[in-house]
Order: structure tokens, then C-alpha cells, then sequence
């Protein structure tokens, strides 16, 4: 960017180049941080972005009046302000003050939840008015208790009589487990901002129950409470890792912020270079339609809005994107370290070049790892039995 400034000659792509770059520094794929202590520090980020921002809006200033793009310059301009603070805003809703601010409806709601219904049924999940998806106008209304029609919940996801999440549509559960799996990640996540569990401010006999009777029920296949727990732990790994809850969030103005990149990327390549390129803001999206954050989306809608449930279009996008078969979050399979096997381990030469040559964290003398292992399913099955509650 400095070396734009100052330049000895001028070029009317500075500006584009420039905005660019910005769109590049604030990060185009997905992830929003390395560690968690990075969540903490949005605040230097946001500093680092200012000056940066204020240093393409120079650049562009300067080159107003000498570059024929305006059109291509005001597109990227828009585009940059959202695109570019994307990884600050998603660091800060990960921070601990992002997350008390983020979990505090569900932490309110939870104080009432076990008021508003009586004999719940975890088989069913009858009772269990766990929110899915609510508007900002909610909120209020969760303080004193209040429950709308118009807020999803675990409740009316298995209530649900449409084709997609009836008994035929969805026989195995998997699309309303997906839901459950993101109901306990934001139940999770407001005990990472410090909230109180739900047992703890509710009947615990409803919590136990939902546990032994509903996720753990004798003669359920072992697979299910894996399945809910993985895609729980990987809702949670994309909250403080990846940009993926601030789309969640924000999915329109995401959309907005695509077609005009989109846009200024056509009238790059086709009136400016002469041809057309891919982009990766098409893959982005495409990518997120396919997660298991855009499941979420797609059932939320489709059960809070009774319509989509008479679309059989909808339905067909759906269900294909149900369909698409994602990659395990983690392989379902476990390392192992034998102390037997380890022992008096050497690393060879070359072992140790690699680690050397790769930065790798080097695992020393004695700790050598054993193949992965998948889990089988007769260990799945001990695991999920419960013994007197233990």
C-alpha cells in the first residue's frame, strides 16, 4: 500500500489495487482466528483495519478524477467496508463480551423455560421450547418469560408436520438433530460467557431426563448421541474459529456484500481484462449453504414459516442440501500412545529434518503416536449405556 503512495507514476488501477488488498488483509476464507486469545484482541484489529482503510480512501481520493473505473472503484468501495471488517466483527462476537451479549437472550429464556410447559416428553421432545432462531423483538419478550409463535424451538421442529421433518421425510432424525446439535452449542456457549447450566435453574429431573430418556434412550442406534456431540463441538469450533456464525447473523448483508463484488469482479475481467475469471466469493457461499450452519437456516425458516411448507421447490432445495454428505469433524477416530510400544523410541534422522524443516511442533524422544482408530460401534454402545446415571 505505501508502495502505491509513493510511486514516482501514477496508474488508474492503484485505487482497485488497493481495495484489494484491503478486502485480501481482512481475510478471504473462512477463518477469524488462530487461538482464542485472538478473540480478545478484535479491538487491535480493528485499529490495524482503520489506518489501512484510511490509507485506500487516500489512494482513492487522490485517483478520483484520473481513473475511468468509477463505476468498478464505487462497487469495491461498498463491498470493502463489510468484507473487510468481517473478521473483526466475528473476533468480537467470539470475545467474552461478544458472547454475554450473544447468549444472554437464550440465558434469560432459560430461567423460564421450565415454567411454560408441564409433563415434557424427551422422547418427543414435547415441553422442551429450547430456542432455535429468534428475532431481535424477542428478546425482550425472553426476559419476562414470554415465548412467541413466531420463535423455533426443539418443540416445534419435532412438531413440525411438514414432508422434510416428518416421520417419512426425516425417519433417522438427522435433519432435527442437526437442530438439537446447535441448541446445545448456544447453551454451551452462554456457560462459556459465564451464564449458569439450565439444570441449575430449572427441575433437574427435566434435564436428566432429556439426557437418559431422549439422547441416550435404550434401543436408539449408539450412532445418535455421537452425531448430536460432534455437530455440537463443530457449531462451537466454528463460533470461535471461523467467520461462519457472523454470516449466520448477517446472511443478508453478506449476500448484498457477494452480488457486489460479484459485479465489480465481472466488470474487471470482461470490460477491463477481456475475460472472465471464477471467484471465490461464489465457492464461500456455496460452502456455507452446505454446512451445517445453512441446515440451520433452511429448517428454521421452513418451520417458522408455515408457507414454505406448502413449497414443494423449497422442499427440493432442501432436502438435496440435506443430502450433500459432509466430512466427519473429527474422523471419529482416536490416537492412541503406547507406553509398550514408545518406549526407547529414536527418531531417525530425517524424522527430525522434517519437523526441523516444517516449524512442526517436534513430539520428542518416547512419544511416538500410534495410528488413528476408528471408533466401533460396540464401543459407541458402552459409552452411550448409562449405569445408575453414570
Amino acid at each position: 500500500m505505501g508502495q502505491m503512495h509513493l510511486a514516482p507514476f501514477n496508474n488508474e488501477f492503484f485505487p482497485i489495487w488497493g481495495i484489494i488488498l484491503l478486502i485480501v488483509y481482512g481475510s478471504v476464507d473462512s477463518i477469524s482466528s488462530f487461538t482464542l486469545g485472538d478473540n480478545e484482541l478484535w479491538k487491535k484489529q480493528a485499529l490495524e483495519y482503520y489506518f489501512q482503510f484510511n490509507s485506500v480512501c487516500w489512494l482513492v481520493i487522490s485517483y478520483w478524477k484520473q481513473t475511468d473505473h468509477i463505476v468498478l472503484v464505487t462497487l469495491l468501495s461498498f463491498a470493502t467496508l463489510c468484507k473487510a471488517s468481517e473478521r473483526v466483527l466475528a473476533s468480537q462476537m467470539s470475545s467474552k463480551r461478544g458472547l454475554v451479549r450473544k447468549t444472554k437472550p437464550v440465558a434469560d429464556f432459560m430461567k423460564f423455560e421450565h415454567q411454560l410447559s408441564e409433563n415434557p416428553d424427551p422422547i418427543n421432545n414435547t415441553g422442551y421450547k429450547y430456542v432455535i432462531n429468534w428475532e431481535y423483538k424477542h428478546e425482550k419478550e425472553f426476559v419476562k418469560g414470554i415465548l412467541s409463535e413466531e420463535v423455533v424451538t426443539i418443540e416445534s421442529v419435532w412438531k413440525c408436520s411438514g414432508s422434510l421433518l416428518n416421520n417419512d421425510g426425516d425417519p433417522d432424525s438427522k435433519s432435527k438433530d442437526t437442530c438439537l446439535s446447535f441448541v446445545l452449542c448456544n447453551l454451551l456457549c452462554s456457560c462459556f460467557a459465564g451464564f449458569p447450566l439450565p439444570e441449575y435453574s430449572q427441575p433437574q429431573d427435566k434435564t436428566w431426563r432429556f439426557v437418559k430418556d431422549g439422547l441416550l434412550r435404550e434401543g436408539d442406534s449408539a450412532e445418535k448421541p455421537f452425531r448430536v456431540i460432534e455437530l455440537e463441538l463443530a457449531f462451537l469450533y466454528d463460533i470461535f474459529y471461523t467467520k461462519s456464525a457472523l454470516i449466520f447473523d448477517t446472511v443478508i448483508i453478506r449476500l448484498i456484500v457477494v452480488v457486489l463484488i460479484l459485479v465489480s469482479d465481472c466488470y474487471l475481467a470482461v470490460v477491463i481484462l477481456g475475460d472472465y475469471s471464477e471467484t471465490r466469493e461464489i465457492l464461500q457461499i456455496l460452502l456455507f449453504v452446505i454446512s451445517n450452519w445453512g441446515k440451520v437456516i433452511f429448517l428454521s425458516n421452513y418451520v417458522g414459516r408455515p408457507f414454505l411448507q406448502r413449497s414443494k421447490l423449497y422442499e427440493t432445495i432442501v432436502k438435496f442440501v440435506c443430502s450433500i454428505p459432509r466430512p466427519k469433524p473429527w474422523g471419529r477416530k482416536l490416537c492412541q500412545y503406547s507406553l509398550l510400544k514408545s518406549f526407547n523410541y529414536k527418531p531417525s534422522f530425517l524424522h527430525n529434518v522434517f519437523f526441523w524443516a516444517t516449524f512442526a511442533d517436534h513430539p520428542g524422544r518416547k512419544y511416538k503416536e500410534s495410528s488413528p482408530v476408528e471408533v466401533s460401534k460396540a464401543v459407541k454402545a458402552a459409552v452411550s449405556r448409562l449405569d445408575k446415571g453414570q
